[in-house]
């Protein structure tokens, strides 16, 4: 009798060891529609305030960005300029809390026309910057 129980007493303790991380696993997964995939609550939205940028050299300009997130902690932004451009691109840092904050964009003597790219917890937006002479 008791050798008939040990496999049915170790099916269940897996079935219940392991119910937490198929759970898990299922949500992360979005295997059904009505779990909502764990990434979905990390997103954020980003948007700039200006979709493109005209500098002459020597010149910086400010741009406000702002931000929809579930979660408003602390955030640094990437900020990455077009290879080539010789452009420059600073701050980006959102406070926890805040939902704005500025990003430099500044067009050195060197510089050529061309894009910097903000990215954030998998959003990206692309800023086009005209250099003048």
């Amino acid at each position: 009798m008791m050798r008939s129980l040990v496999p049915i007493v170790a099916a269940l303790a897996c079935a219940v060891l392991l119910a937490p991380a198929a759970e898990a696993w299922r949500v992360n997964l979005g295997a059904d529609a009505g779990f909502v995939p764990a990434q979905a609550q990390d997103t954020m939205r980003l948007r700039l305030d200006r979709s493109k940028i005209a500098l002459r050299r020597g010149e910086r300009m400010e741009l406000r960005v702002s931000r929809r997130d579930a979660r408003l902690g602390r955030v640094q932004m990437g900020l990455i300029p077009s290879r080539g451009s010789n452009l420059l691109a600073s701050g980006g840092m959102f406070e926890p809390g805040a939902l704005e904050t500025v990003v430099a964009v500044e067009a050195p003597s060197n510089a050529h026309s061309g894009t910097v790219t903000v990215f954030a917890k998998g959003r990206m937006l692309v800023l086009a910057v005209t250099v003048r002479d």
